[in-house]
């Protein structure tokens, strides 16, 4: 027997799925069945990159192309799916070239004509442009049977250019001028799937197209695409098994790293309890064997955290902030809303939705995306070397572990002493807080930072096995006021049943020093089982 393998970005259905195939697939057809029975169906998908948008667009195509012999032992083949073969137009616009609106329209071009060929059509001369082009060829396929159409990352043209807006602006001319083909060709299509990162305004899809429905927090789609954990204990067990010993863990703390790594993120804006782990991470873990930031580090682009650093590294906000329905229906290309934006790239995700006032509440999703986060803002904010930054967090966490608060503190004025001073960041407090709050979520798995509580809203909150440690800390004042605020507002009261050690820390810092002061306070209290 062949042992299997993991379809690492292969975004082919028809590749993992034929003959002799020994690649694992996650069955997702119960999902897709239930989106497209019945056909005359027109939906749009959100789903950040690499997430499986372009896989499930060939699934989409095998299953309308009637591929039944790819579906074997699938949920859908026990359904009455009826395998009516109809053509499909499967544009990817991953695949066009697009450093200029003249190569984006001759890289469409040429796949239009590809898909002519395939089906045998022969297309006048005179059609120069691609919407006519792709008119004319959408209603030659009619007469063979309706047609499907199928557009992958709609938007890439946009996103790739979105830190010049002039140029994002002409990618959106060029593709509304093709966009808009598709709403007087209703009559001629059978099913419409479409999907992208974000919802751009004037791009003729949104308003064009009739009754398309956007399904991306819907309860039919909220695992479409990513990987439940059911799935992955029925389908990837073996994988599971190799890569927790290979990292020298039980099965049990494997899965709940990898929990951890690459669980989080939720597509359902009414029950936030389902959630998916980052399907790209979690195969890319299985066949290393180690935990490492893999989606974070294929490509992040550079206009997120230009934009980051533009609104002023609000990394600390983003543990819990709110936004409007009404803020992801659009998004004009000259007003990017930064929290939008990163929910929509996969940075952020949906924690609670507040019905009565029409809020989504966004936080990261996993460690990997803070983790990927803290480190680049980190060398951003830092001018410190990934290594030596690093070291730092590894000897803020032992002196935690230990219990040593004089060393953790001696540390962070050394660590603080490392920072040039010709950083220019704007607002010293809010500098310090940041830089602080990065620390902290990376020194432990449980930590609450900026911890609301009935009397007010702690600075840090650090679990550890043995301790609790609550810090407070304050600008040009004291160590001693510090703590003083801790038990005014009684902020160990909810942790006094722990069992645990609880440390109390008061920590100044001096923004004419640009570093903590020496005069920071520490109390140790017990608690009780």
């Amino acid at each position: 027997m062949k042992l299997r393998e993991l379809p690492i970005g292969i975004q082919t259905f028809e590749l993992i799925r034929k003959k002799d195939s020994t690649f694992v697939y996650v069955d997702k057809t119960r999902e897709i069945y239930e989106l497209a029975k019945g056909g005359e169906k027109r939906y749009f998908l959100s789903r950040p990159r690499r997430f499986g948008k372009s896989l499930l667009c060939s699934t989409f195509k095998s299953l309308f192309e009637g591929r039944k012999d790819l579906f074997k032992g699938l949920w859908i083949a026990q359904t009455d799916w009826r395998w009516e073969k109809h053509p499909v137009v499967h544009l990817s616009f991953s695949q066009t070239e697009n450093r200029t609106p003249e190569t984006l329209t001759q890289s469409l071009m040429l796949q239009l004509k590809m898909f002519a060929e395939e089906y045998k059509i022969i297309l006048p001369e005179e059609l120069k442009e691609p919407k006519d082009l792709f008119v004319y060829l959408c209603k030659k396929l009619s007469e063979q049977n309706k047609v499907v159409l199928i557009i992958d990352e709609y938007d890439k043209p946009i996103l790739d250019h979105i830190s010049n807006t002039k140029n994002a602006d002409n990618m959106r001319k060029r593709l509304k001028s093709f966009y808009e083909a598709i709403k007087d060709l209703d009559i001629y299509l059978h099913f419409i799937f479409i999907t992208g990162v974000t919802k751009f305004t004037k791009t003729s899809i949104f308003s064009g197209i009739n009754n398309l429905e956007d399904i991306t927090l819907s309860e039919q789609a909220q695992t479409i695409c990513g990987f439940t954990y059911e799935e992955i204990i029925t389908t990837c067990d073996e994988f599971i098994e190799r890569a927790a010993k290979g990292c020298t863990l039980s099965k049990q703390e494997y899965l709940n790293r990898l929990k951890t790594w690459y669980n989080g993120y939720c597509f359902n804006d009414k029950n936030q309890e389902i959630r998916v782990y980052n399907p790209f991470s979690l195969l890319l873990a299985f066949k290393h064997k180690d935990f490492k930031n893999y989606w974070f580090s294929t490509g992040t682009p550079t206009f997120l955290i230009e934009l980051i650093k533009k609104n002023n590294y609000p990394i600390m906000d983003y543990q819990r902030v709110e936004i409007r329905e009404s803020e992801l229906e659009s998004m004009e290309i000259n007003k990017i809303k930064l929290s939008v934006l990163m929910l929509q790239a996969g940075y952020l995700t949906v924690v609670d939705y507040i019905k009565e006032y029409s809020r989504y509440v966004l936080s990261y999703p996993n460690y990997e995306v803070f983790r990927a986060l803290a480190d680049h803002l980190s060398d951003e904010l830092t001018t410190m070397q990934g290594v030596r930054f690093d070291d730092y967090v590894i000897w803020f966490r032992q002196a935690l572990l230990e219990g040593d608060i004089e060393h953790f503190c001696k540390t962070l004025k050394q660590f603080f002493s490392e920072i040039p001073y010709t950083i220019q960041v704007p607002g010293v407090e809010r500098y310090y807080q940041t830089i602080f709050f990065i620390i902290c979520r990376l020194l432990t798995r449980q930590v609450w930072v900026e911890q609301a509580t009935n009397t007010g809203r702690i600075d840090a909150v650090l679990e550890f096995e043995q301790r609790i440690v609550i810090v407070e800390l304050k600008v040009n004042q004291s160590g001693r006021a510090a703590l003083a605020q801790i038990k005014e507002k009684k902020y160990a009261n909810s942790y006094m049943s722990s069992g645990k050690e609880i440390v109390l820390v008061g920590i100044n810092f001096d923004s004419h020093m640009r570093n903590i002061s020496d005069d920071w306070v520490v109390d140790v209290i017990t608690s009780k089982n």
